[in-house]
């Protein structure tokens, strides 16, 4: 059976990792992805939302925020049987990559 071309073209399509659609908030910086079509996943100051998929499908959020947000594509080390069987079983252990936000120096603390 592992002689025949579909079985390994459906072996190359569920091991080989995984191109996403991302959004990064413009809020807090969280990088985010949709794993599974029905998975909805928010930015964690919840100000923008993903739906439908890695070829994500749908942006939800307040109109002045999704107007500044960056899309990407990026590059997976997880097939799309992991990222599916993530968010089926409720790991969620991808979908949302938090980046360190950075520290601005405020006008009361910059010294004249």
């Amino acid at each position: 059976m592992a002689d025949d071309p579909k079985d390994e073209a459906e072996v190359e399509r569920l091991t080989k990792p995984t191109l996403v659609n991302c959004l990064q908030c413009p809020l807090c910086c969280d990088i985010l992805f949709s794993r599974s079509q029905h998975d909805m996943r928010f930015c964690s100051c919840g100000a923008l939302a993903v739906d439908g998929g890695p070829a994500l499908e749908k942006i939800s959020g307040d109109v002045t925020v999704v107007r500044m947000v960056k899309s990407f594509a990026l590059f997976l080390p997880q097939t799309p049987r992991e990222l599916h069987t993530d968010y089926a079983l409720r790991r969620d252990a991808y979908g949302l990559i938090k980046l360190p936000r950075l520290k601005t120096r405020t006008k009361s603390k910059i010294k004249r």
